[in-house]
């Protein structure tokens, strides 16, 4: 019984492979008529590894490509990212130009309304000793600067001269308690002396109780002292208080001049205030 189906089954399997075997060769005799069977063999088996070859080149060559692609972008990036910060230098140059354009009229302004013969300074630097009260100036000896000349701006009253060399000056700010001005209350025409208080207030000392001074009252120089012609802006008063002996009223006023933002001054060199202190000392 086994015989026979082992038998049948010969006799069914061996035809069938022999009709596969002659479609395959057929097949790809037709597809190439040159080829022998070593071929065929060769070919079905390596056609896999081909493929992988083949997939393996397209994978390096995308590579490549990319690899190019990403260093074409990162050039350009670069090349805008230098275009970017050249034109952002270039706005600020602009934009701090104008800046200074827009405190030198104002600048200018002071100097056209006013009979002064002044000239304009840079502020360049503080004194590292004591940088609230004193700045540097690059306007010296060489300019017709000199001790005890008045500095001021649009704003206001900066300061005096102290100390000259021959290319720089340095200059007292008023809000230095060194620093002693012959005031005036403009409404009232009330005189005192402003002393600085290292800071953005200063005192306005001597006043008499019975004064006349309000808030936001305006004050300037008064002329009196020898050193700051009369009418220049000193600041506007901000507190009034009676101290505590009675005899003097206390009166805080916000100086005019924002020294914390302080760039360019104008130094006044023809105040003709050395006659007035000549003849004072004459006198004493």
């Amino acid at each position: 019984m086994i015989t026979h189906e082992k038998s049948l089954f010969q006799k069914i399997t061996i035809p069938l492979v022999c009709v596969a075997l002659s479609i395959f060769l057929l097949t790809f005799n037709i597809v190439r008529p040159r080829a022998n069977l070593l071929e065929v063999i060769f070919s079905y088996l390596f056609y896999p590894f081909q493929q992988s070859a083949h997939s393996v080149n397209s994978v390096i060559s995308n590579s490549q490509q990319y690899l190019q692609l990403m260093s074409k972008l990162r050039r350009e990036n670069q090349a805008m990212k230098k275009q970017l910060e050249s034109q952002n230098y270039e706005i600020n140059r602009l934009r701090e130009g104008e800046a200074a354009l827009g405190r030198l009229q104002e600048l200018l302004d002071f100097r056209t309304n006013n009979p002064f013969e002044v000239t304009a300074a840079q502020v360049v630097g503080v004194d590292p000793s004591n940088w609230y009260s004193t700045i540097v100036i690059d306007k010296g000896r060489r300019d017709g600067i000199r001790e005890k000349m008045p500095v001021v701006t649009h704003q206001g009253v900066v300061g005096q001269v102290i100390k000259v060399r021959q290319y720089f000056s340095k200059v007292l700010l008023i809000m230095d308690q060194r620093s002693g001005i012959g005031a005036m209350v403009r409404r009232t025409r009330t005189i005192g002396v402003l002393e600085g208080q290292l800071g953005k207030v200063a005192l306005l000392k001597y006043l008499a109780p019975t004064s006349e001074i309000s808030l936001n009252d305006v004050v300037i120089s008064s002329g009196l002292g020898g050193i700051f012609p009369k009418g220049l802006i000193l600041g506007t008063v901000t507190r009034i208080e009676q101290e505590k002996t009675g005899i003097y009223q206390r009166v805080e006023v916000s100086l005019a001049v924002d020294f914390a933002r302080l760039e360019e001054v104008l130094v006044i060199k023809n105040a003709h205030l050395e006659e007035v202190q000549s003849l004072q000392r004459e006198e004493d």
